[in-house]
């Protein structure tokens, strides 16, 4: 058997000419397809909900990469912080452009898109009607005298309506006119309008005597409501403080206490030189200011 093998080889050496045969050996290699180039973008959708405002939800359409991918949400004005998924939803107050960034990681890779929205603005919808009234006091002027009315509202589109004890009137303010003698307790009503929204509120004053003309106590330390430091408060009072939220509440509550108090100083020299010195730094100091 041996021997038959032998003879075998030697005839082919003999047929190819005394030539080596060399037998290839082939390896083969599997190549990995290269990965494609990340990239996406944003699509949006807005919704309005009633009392709440607008909901944008934002949403990454995303290719290339390893397949794999995170996301980091920053949103203006928004306080919640990053969102880690594909899509974002986030509540808004209000209308107008907003914007975010998502950063998008996959493997070693990593984009930002940035991504802006315009819900349109709705003038107000969602914003609760809330007001106030109050009255900067009276004045005497032709042997009549006036009282004048205000009222505030949370909307900029709100309307007012008044009725005074023998008037009604459109504004946010009006003024009402009495005799000279009129004293006492005097109220107004104003209905607040906005959209479908309805506000309505009862505003009171207190009128005394005319001579005191609503500075109670300076008028009752120095005489009459003619004096020229009476004439100042009275003037920051108009000019200034009913200007303010903060003035008007000064002037609801000095209404409230300062009329018992006058009755006392009044009738009562030494306090009303107390009270003249006591009120002689703040003239100085609103004489500085009107």
């Amino acid at each position: 058997m041996r021997t038959s093998v032998y003879y075998i080889l030697g005839a082919m050496i003999a047929l190819t000419g005394g030539t080596e045969i060399v037998i290839a050996q082939t390896t083969s290699t599997t190549t990995t397809p290269a990965t494609r180039p990340l990239e996406g973008s944003c699509q949006l959708q807005t919704d309005f909900i009633p009392g709440e405002g607008h909901v944008i939800t934002w949403s990454t359409n995303v290719r290339g990469g390893t397949g794999e991918y995170t996301y980091r949400w920053t949103i203006e004005g928004q306080n919640g912080g990053d969102l880690s998924t594909a899509t974002g939803t986030f509540p808004f107050g209000d209308g107008g452009p907003k914007s975010g960034n998502v950063v998008i990681q996959s493997g070693e890779e990593e984009i930002t898109l940035s991504c802006e929205a315009e819900p349109p603005v709705t003038i107000n919808e969602f914003t609760p009607l809330t007001g106030s009234c109050y009255t900067s006091g009276s004045s005497i002027a032709n042997d009549r005298r006036s009282l004048t009315w205000y009222a505030s509202a949370s909307r900029g589109d709100a309307l007012f309506e008044w009725r005074g004890s023998a008037t009604s009137t459109t504004g946010s303010s009006f003024t009402e006119n009495f005799a000279t003698t009129t004293i006492g307790v005097q109220s107004a009503a104003v209905t607040i309008r906005a959209g479908d929204q309805v506000l309505r509120l009862r505003c009171e004053a207190h009128l005394a005597e005319a001579s005191q003309s609503g500075c109670f106590i300076a008028t009752a330390a120095y005489g009459t409501s003619f004096e020229p430091e009476v004439n100042l408060l009275r003037t920051f009072r108009d000019t200034r403080l009913s200007k303010h939220p903060l003035g008007q509440s000064f002037i609801e509550a000095y209404y409230e206490v300062s009329p018992p108090l006058a009755d006392v100083i009044r009738d009562n020299a030494f306090l009303k030189g107390l009270t003249r010195g006591l009120l002689a730094p703040v003239v100085a100091i609103v004489a500085l200011i009107v």
